[in-house]
């Protein structure tokens, strides 16, 4: 990666302590530095830098995500693994100042992580899916009724997960785990209900990057969550959703 020009942190209020020793350390090479709560991120914050630092667990790693459609690298740290869980960012917790020395010397590689793109009808929503898609009924007690990819169902839910997210959620509800850098995505159906559709079979299914996943909703009471449950939208009865492959991928330094 190139020598950053400008650098962007993005912190949790808990870890600000933290933030601002990096913050005092960057400013001593010279290098204009911006630090921002993640509540208050906007799109705009994360177009004019050339490396973005993330200080917090995977919740902050996650919300600030959703952030970044360029192609500008990223560095999570969580400043508190006993207390903080962090996929993305407990790799970087002890050599983190030693990673960030070789981001000025233009000498730090970077991993690119694919992501996925979410259409509601016409709609697409504006972020980019890191670890899943979750489909379901409003109620979770309820059944969810729903065609996908042409095939009727109805089950507890449908998870829809990258292959950065294939050790997390889906991995639970019995997907594969994929490579981290792998290019293909997978969805799980959760508890399906076979008796009102015996013929249904495609449970799960690993999706090639050109492939999509085409849910068509049949209750009019659903909704998507979006890398866990800050991130939601509803959908109307006869709506398609539609996930595929996005061509903004994260580059992240593990």
């Amino acid at each position: 990666m190139k020598k950053p020009k400008k650098i962007l942190i993005i912190c949790k209020k808990k870890y600000c302590l933290l933030t601002r020793s990096i913050h005092d350390h960057l400013l001593g090479h010279s290098i204009p530095v911006q630090i921002v709560h993640r509540d208050e991120l906007t799109k705009q914050m994360t177009r004019g830098v050339d490396f973005i630092i993330i200080t917090g667990g995977d919740g902050t790693f996650l919300q600030s995500s959703h952030y970044i459609l360029k192609s500008t690298p990223v560095m999570g740290i969580n400043p508190d693994p006993p207390t903080s869980y962090g996929f993305y960012t407990g790799k970087n917790h002890t050599d983190y100042m030693k990673k960030i020395h070789k981001v000025l010397q233009g000498k730090q590689k970077y991993t690119k992580l694919y992501r996925l793109k979410v259409t509601i009808g016409k709609r697409i929503v504006p972020l980019r899916v890191l670890n899943e898609v979750f489909y379901a009924n409003q109620n979770p007690a309820q059944i969810t009724y729903y065609r996908i990819n042409g095939e009727m169902q109805m089950s507890s839910g449908v998870i829809i997960s990258t292959a950065s997210g294939s050790t997390a959620w889906s991995k639970s509800a019995g997907g594969m785990v994929l490579p981290i850098t792998s290019d293909k995505f997978q969805f799980i159906v959760r508890e399906p209900y076979v008796n009102k559709f015996p013929e249904s079979k495609n449970f799960h299914q690993v999706m090639k990057k050109n492939q999509k996943v085409e849910i068509e909703d049949l209750m009019g009471d659903s909704f998507i969550a979006i890398d866990g449950t800050e991130v939601s939208y509803t959908l109307k009865k006869g709506q398609k959703l539609v996930v595929g492959v996005a061509k903004e991928a994260l580059n992240i330094i593990l």
